[in-house]
């Protein structure tokens, strides 16, 4: 009768102790819960913070004075660049005339973009030295196997006017200039990542094919004409600045 009461009452310390047990390990996988949980939020807390610190941030002017400066207005200007702006004179000629002028960079979140017009008016001598500095542009972009030499395209059809084009979507930019030769006049355009719905200057001046429907935006391969990249094979690019 008393070993009956003694086994009976080891069942009971044997099930309280397990129960017990049981409510510990219970009572550490939610606290654990929730301290993963804590450290979660705060994660993507300063994650948002982040990106709302990431304000917009927008520069533009048609002082031809600002000509060829390209930092000091938004944060990154000089840096995120994807081009050389080869097709853009370093310097411009005093006795140009006509001189239409737009320089603007825009910061959105993480991205940023760009546009640059400048249309100048050339007495037949500095027409005829200009059109010949574009067309021998190239850019030279050294890798292990040597270097690669990209050449500027002529091209008579993907414009309203003849041109010469160091970039056609590649990367998401737009880098040519387009001539008259009739009124000595040439246009330099650079543009990266901006939509047709933003692009600052007459859509005339825009390849043919993107003066409609077709969104500018849409072009982002490298594979598209850009002097300022080279493939080197297994879907590596290698570009001017590397």
């Amino acid at each position: 009768m008393n070993k009956r009461k003694e086994d009976s009452d080891k069942r009971v310390k044997t099930s309280s102790f397990q129960t017990k047990k049981s409510s510990r390990k219970t009572m550490f996988i939610v606290l654990g819960a929730v301290f993963i949980s804590i450290i979660v939020m705060i994660n993507v807390g300063q994650i948002i913070i982040g990106l709302l610190s990431f304000k917009s941030e927008e520069y533009s002017t048609t002082d031809i004075s600002n000509y060829g400066v390209y930092e000091g207005h938004v944060r990154d200007e000089k840096a995120q660049l994807r081009s050389g702006l080869f097709i853009f004179p370093k310097e411009l000629s005093v006795n140009a005339k006509n001189i239409e002028f737009l320089y603007s960079c825009r910061v959105r979140g993480l991205g940023l973009s760009y546009q640059q017009f400048l249309k100048c008016t050339y007495s037949d001598q500095e027409y005829r030295a200009e059109i010949d500095r574009l067309k021998s542009i190239k850019c030279e972009i050294n890798t292990k196997n040597g270097t690669k030499v990209n050449y500027v395209e002529y091209s008579d059809t993907k414009f309203n006017y003849p041109a010469y084009i160091a970039a056609y979507g590649g990367n998401r930019i737009f880098e040519y200039a387009i001539f008259n030769e009739d009124i000595k006049t040439i246009t330099y355009i650079y543009i990266q990542i901006v939509s047709n719905n933003d692009v600052a200057f007459s859509k005339e001046y825009l390849p043919i094919e993107y003066q409609n429907e077709k969104q500018l935006l849409d072009d982002d391969n490298l594979d598209n004409k850009n002097i300022y990249y080279t493939y080197l094979g297994y879907g590596v690019y290698k570009g001017f600045k590397d």
